[in-house]
């Protein structure tokens, strides 16, 4: 699906336009101009918008996970192993050590995941590691790099879409606009770059 983004020429709002309604009035929903009338011009810098679809997605995850596992187990080790070591000589058995060391270890892992996710999906890349070698990117409705605040709805939404037996995750392959729940839930978009 491709939309064109145009700012209404009488208030300068910035809309997103399916291409599909073309010979059909449009009207702004801030001030009721028709966006289709000759004066109504392109938003500047901003062209067509092709969703990014769900296996593009799909692949991208699949790629952030490969990526996230060495640093993570690396991480898991080294805090595993110290943590371990300390309990060792305040006396604690094995089963406390492997209960502690076992949260500890996926408090870690939720850490890294969400720094990584917030932290890049927020910068100038506008997207991951995987998202980048996939050629997509993560934008709010208008098209913009999405704020740092954004970014961590967007994360913690995806909890939601996880735990609705991965249907949050699916919708991506069926909405208009290629969105998650996730996505729906922050305000955001995947496109191509």
């Amino acid at each position: 699906m491709t939309d064109v983004q145009f700012h209404c020429p009488h208030c300068n709002q910035l809309l997103t336009l399916d291409v599909s309604y073309a010979g059909a009035e449009v009207t702004c929903p801030t001030c009721g101009n028709n966006l289709l009338a000759p004066s109504a011009t392109p938003a500047a810098g901003v062209g067509p918008v092709t969703y990014a679809g769900f296996w593009r997605r799909l692949i991208a995850m699949l790629i952030d996970s490969v990526i996230l596992i060495v640093p993570g187990a690396v991480a898991g080790g080294i805090v595993g192993f110290f943590l371990g070591f300390a309990m060792t000589r305040q006396g604690a058995d094995l089963a406390t050590i492997e209960v502690v060391c076992t949260i500890a270890g996926n408090l870690l892992g939720i850490s890294l995941n969400w720094l990584y996710f917030t932290l890049m999906e927020s910068s100038s890349k506008q997207g991951t590691l995987g998202k980048m070698v996939m050629d997509i990117k993560v934008t709010d409705l208008e098209g913009r790099r999405i704020s740092y605040l954004r970014a961590n709805g967007r994360y913690w939404g995806k909890i939601l879409s996880f735990l609705l037996a991965m249907i949050g995750f699916l919708m991506a392959g069926f909405t208009r606009k290629k969105q998650a729940l996730h996505d729906m839930m922050a305000g955001c978009l995947v496109v191509r770059r």
